[in-house]
């Protein structure tokens, strides 16, 4: 233990090879961190997350409403580029004038994935619904305020919110960060992992502890029998047909790195699954929200979601599983391994087994296959109505 401890300032440049995170143009200019004043009776979580468009920021506000430390939000690669993703999360941060959660840039590349690989195997096994990163470059739509994707990928655009006026991301690199945290807390952090696994991966990769340290990690994504799901009629309340909702993209842009995660010895390891995508945005909750004029409720949830209604909750039910445990209503413990095959059809899915039948290396999850939903909407709506300054 001592020999890591120690070694994390090497790592950092090891780190910083891999993931090639860009630094900043400028020192950070957040207020200094604030203790809690009872730090140990709040449970502590780091969110990793692909910012995108969307609700993406939502869950941070599900943590502080149940009363979490959010030790540091870091940027994981999936929907869109991380430098261009941290420009959303930093956005939120001000727009809530929430300034004392440190955000951190992570992996840029996945372990192997890249867009031409994404490509090949797509011409050879046919087309994924969503691309995410690897959609050929839009200029018309990053004018628009869209999600960067191929090309430059440290390339800013213009965002509808506004880009960061005053707060910018950290110098340290996320995997740093995370492993620095769960060795500071020990037993304590709850990892939120709803984007591509790179990050978590590679925090596995450079310390042998670090899954072990952890209190749990909750993932978005693993959808099991997700390719049948995908031929099936779209809801007319959604907005993405099926195909998409059921892309299970966060495993598909690092298959590599989601079998790492998924074979390492998490202490608990929950599993959204399928359940999120019959949780669509309603224009209920949107009215809700709105009753509530805050910052966030003008400038985000309205704008943002009053186009996207129909959306699956993804983001948000992920959180809401570490927060509030208690909305579970089924789950079963099952084997989960990732198809790391570049020559099978299906390259980046998810394996689920029965204990005896698993493949070797694989790990049981506890995969979520039912909630209240009254009470997860309930808490969604108030979470994101709340202010946290």
């Amino acid at each position: 233990m001592r020999g890591i401890v120690s070694s994390l300032a090497g790592l950092a440049a090891l780190c910083a090879g891999v993931s090639a995170v860009p630094k900043p143009q400028s020192e950070h200019a957040w207020t200094e961190r604030e203790e809690p004043k009872n730090p140990k009776l709040r449970p502590k979580v780091i969110i990793d997350n692909d910012f995108s468009g969307s609700s993406s920021w939502a869950p941070t506000m599900l943590f502080l409403y149940a009363g979490y430390d959010v030790l540091g939000i870091t940027v994981a690669l999936g929907n869109s580029w991380v430098t261009a993703e941290s420009t959303r999360i930093l956005r939120f941060l001000e727009i809530a004038n929430i300034t004392t959660i440190p955000v951190y840039l992570g992996a840029t590349f996945p372990l192997i994935n890249t867009a031409a690989r994404s490509n090949a195997w797509q011409a050879a096994n046919g087309q994924l619904a969503w691309n995410g990163m690897f959609n050929p470059e839009n200029a018309t739509a990053d004018a628009l305020g869209g999600d960067p994707q191929s090309g430059d990928p440290f390339r800013v655009t213009p965002i509808p919110e506004g880009l960061p006026t005053f707060l910018k991301a950290q110098n340290q690199s996320a995997v740093l960060f995370m492993i620095e945290q769960v060795r500071k807390y020990p037993g304590e952090v709850e990892i939120y992992a709803a984007g591509g696994c790179t990050n978590i991966a590679l925090a596995i990769r450079l310390d042998p502890e670090f899954a072990s340290l952890t209190k749990k990690i909750v993932y978005q994504g693993a959808y099991v029998g997700g390719n049948f799901e995908q031929t099936t009629p779209t809801p007319a309340d959604s907005f993405f047909p099926n195909t998409d909702n059921f892309a299970d993209f966060n495993s598909y842009v690092d298959p590599e790195a989601a079998k790492i995660m998924f074979s390492a010895d998490f202490p608990e390891f929950i599993v959204t699954g399928n359940a999120a995508n019959q949780l669509f945005l309603t224009p209920a909750m949107i009215a809700e929200v709105m009753q509530v004029n805050t910052t966030v409720t003008t400038q985000l949830a309205g704008p943002y979601w009053t186009t996207q209604i129909g959306t699956p909750l993804w983001d948000e039910l992920a959180a809401a599983l570490i927060a509030f445990p208690d909305i579970i209503t089924e789950s079963r413990t099952i084997y989960i391994d990732i198809d790391i095959s570049y020559g099978s059809p299906f390259y980046g899915r998810t394996i689920a087994a029965v204990q005896g039948f698993q493949a070797p290396g694989s790990r049981n999850v506890t995969y979520v296959t039912g909630v209240n939903e009254t009470e997860f909407r309930s808490l969604v709506v108030k979470a994101v109505q709340g202010v946290y300054n």
